[in-house]
Formats: C-alpha cells, structure tokens, sequence
C-alpha cells in the first residue's frame, strides 16, 4: 500500500484543504473575492501535496559561497532571540557551548580586565559580536558571547553547517527515516558548505592584523594562526579535526582545549638530557603540529623554568625561558613591532641552557625542570620579567635528572614524556 502524501508546509488531508477552503469562501466578509482566492488555495493545496507530481523542496542544499562567520553582527536582541531557538532543539550541542569559551568570550574575567584598560571596540567585535561594538554590549547579548546564531546563521532564514558524506532531503513526498518522526524534519533551511568545515569558518575571528595599518606579513598581524595552519605538516586537516572532536552524535561544541591540562599533556612531548656535563637540554615537540605552540592573542607563551638544587637544598642554578611572538618598542616606528618568534612549529624545538655551577663544586645535586602554558600581560617595556602579570597557568611537563659530575651519561637522559 502506498503511503498518503504528505505536505512539508501541511499537514492536512487533500479534503480538510478543500473543506478549508469552503469555510473561509462563505464565511469571509469579501464575498467574491474570497471565494476566488479560496478556490486558488484549495488548488495550491491540492496540486502541492498530490503524488507524483509534488514539487520536491529540499532541506538541505550546498553552498560553498555561503557568507562565513565574521565578527562584528550587531543583531542585538535578535541574535539573543534566535539563539534560544537553537538552544531549544539541539539540546547536546547546547549544553557544551553553554560551558564554552565561545559563551564567556565577553564575559570571562581577563576579557573584562583587559577591556577595562583598553575599552576599544576593535575588541568587543570579536567578544561580542551580536552587539554594537561601539557601545558598551547589552547584558543580555554581551552574556551571549559566540552564540550558535554567530556561527550558524550567517544569512537569514538558513544555517550554516558542514557537509556530511551522505547528504540529507526530505522531499514532501517522503517520510522521515524509519525510526523518526515528524519531529526529524528540520524547521529551516540547512546550508552545508565545505568552507565552514574548514580554517574559513574560523579565519575572520581567529587571524587579524593590528587596528593600525600595516602590510600582509606575518609581523602586520595581531594573530597568524590560519596561516600558520596552511604551512603545517597537518594542512590537509581541518580546525574541527583538533578543536570539535567527535563525540559519537556530533563534533563537541566545548571548545575546550585551550583550558584542558590533559589535551594539552598529550599535544607537547618533552625530552630532558645533558649534551655534555655543563649544558643541559630540553627538546620540545608537538605531537601533531597544526599552527604554532602557542597561538592566537598575544598573552599566551610557553615558560619553562629550570634550576639546580644541592641535597642540602641550595638552589646553584635557575634560568627562565619564553617561547612566543616577542614584540617589542622598535624606535622610529609606531606600537610594537614583531622582534622574535621562538614558538615551537613542525619540527621539535632545542633549547639548550648552558648550567654554570659555582667553582669548586662539591655537592651532589639534581636539576628540576618544568613547561607551563600561560596567559600573560606584559607591561611597560615588556621586558622586566617581574612586571608580567600571570591570568593563568596550565601545567604541560616537569621532572629532574642528576647533574652529571664529570662527563655526561647517556643513561641520564629522562626520554621523551
């Protein structure tokens, strides 16, 4: 037995349409008219949910020149509004962005601190795009952050997703798959383009030059990160392979990787040894390279720190390293201008410390060492290391190795961890 037809737009039997209609001829105050724009409704209605010959209206379609993300919206309560729709249904994406860095970019602590110093709307472009950027953001939709409408829906009346391998229609003609109901139809339009897949979705929010006019080098620019990920090794892959893993039903909407200690223990190898008994080195390198470690804004470095302890508890030895973009006050140039870049890449990085002990140098001792992630701000010249003020700290690696006493042994080094 066939199945009856059904209408995407209604629900309603061929008879109940033209029942409808006759209601509203005899009973609409237009006399005539209304009957004639009756008659054509219950046409329309007839001819549009009449097997074979019903027009399919896909749910889905492609769009690879669908407008990408981008910040500075301004939808204001609009974007709060649709949001909640989209919080509606899709429930477990929901609840991840809801304890996303996404949701408290406007909000969070160091954002609010740095706004305060720096109340620039080139900031609030990013941190609260659905707001004017040029006015302190409404609670309501600063508290929105990077909501799902800014990523999603991108042009009204559609969303904006990613291609899946199998595409999905739900003609009029058709039910849902089996095991679903009525509910599985979608209730707008799907957009799938192969651009929100990749780095595109991302690039407007996450690589951006400095608000003064400059140049197209890397040096011109406040975060490099796309284009630090087109010359990686791991190119071919996308920021979702990384950042919105899978999680069985869908890519995680968490975004959490940049406040995850474990992801970040699994991402960094580290290896500790004496290349002879006065120079100690560690050798860092990312297990699966996608841009520069670390990137995006200018507060995030690696530290690492290593001193000597004798067993009697005197520190011999200590020296601090920082691996970042440096920039720095250049005279005869405007704002800080791009001094050195010692992140770690493709390749594993070598960092040699040449460990001078004091003379003669009697005492057994050990050498301590350890990788941190941290936000930092640096002010004034950016150079005095006790003007920098620590927002936050991820633990990556540590460990000890004794201090050779007259030739380095091979046995020393803590390999790889």
């Amino acid at each position: 037995m066939s199945q009856p037809a059904r209408c995407f737009f209604m629900v309603e039997s061929q008879p109940m349409a033209a029942q409808r209609a006759a209601n509203f001829s005899t009973a609409h105050p237009l006399g005539g008219f209304a009957r004639c724009a009756a008659s054509f409704f219950a046409v329309v209605a007839f001819s549009a949910c009449t097997d074979p010959v019903a027009p399919q209206r896909p749910i889905e379609r492609e769009g690879s020149t669908h407008a990408m993300p981008t910040p500075d919206r301004r939808r204001e309560q609009n974007a709060v509004a649709e949001n909640s729709a989209c919080i509606a249904c899709h429930t477990d994406q929901a609840r991840e962005w809801e304890g996303s860095r996404h949701h408290t970019a406007h909000t969070n602590d160091a954002y609010q601190k740095a706004l305060a110093i720096e109340p620039s709307s080139f900031c609030r472009g990013c941190h609260a795009p659905e707001a004017d950027p040029t006015h302190q953001a409404k609670p309501a939709v600063g508290a929105l952050g990077v909501g799902c409408v800014t990523c999603h829906v991108t042009s009204p009346g559609t969303v904006l997703a990613a291609p899946l391998s199998n595409p999905l229609t739900y003609p009029p003609s058709s039910d849902p798959p089996s095991g679903l109901g009525a509910s599985a139809l979608p209730p707008h339009t799907i957009v799938r383009s192969a651009d929100f897949a990749g780095a595109k979705a991302c690039e407007h929010c996450h690589e951006f030059k400095f608000p003064v006019p400059r140049g197209n080098e890397d040096r011109d620019y406040m975060q490099t990160t796309v284009r630090e990920h087109a010359r990686a090794s791991t190119a071919n892959l996308t920021c979702s392979n990384c950042h919105m893993p899978e999680t069985g039903s869908h890519r995680s909407h968490a975004f959490n990787q940049t406040r995850n200690t474990a992801w970040f223990v699994q991402t960094l190898a580290v290896k500790a040894e004496w290349s002879d008994p006065s120079t100690f080195q560690l050798t860092l390198a990312q297990q699966a390279p996608g841009h520069g470690f670390p990137t995006g804004d200018l507060f995030r470095r690696v530290h690492i720190h290593v001193e000597v302890r004798a067993d009697s508890g005197e520190i011999l030895y200590h020296e601090n390293r920082v691996l970042a973009r440096h920039f720095d006050l250049v005279p005869g140039y405007s704002g800080r201008q791009l001094t050195g870049d010692n992140r770690i890449f493709d390749e594993p990085l070598a960092i040699p410390f040449s460990v001078l002990l004091p003379t003669p140098h009697t005492q057994h001792s050990t050498l301590f060492w350890n990788v941190e992630y941290q936000r930092a701000a640096t002010v004034g010249t950016g150079k005095n290391p006790d003007e920098v003020q620590i927002e936050s700290v991820e633990p990556l690696q540590s460990g000890q190795i004794p201090v050779p006493e007259v030739t380095p042994n091979p046995q020393r080094s803590t390999g790889y961890q």
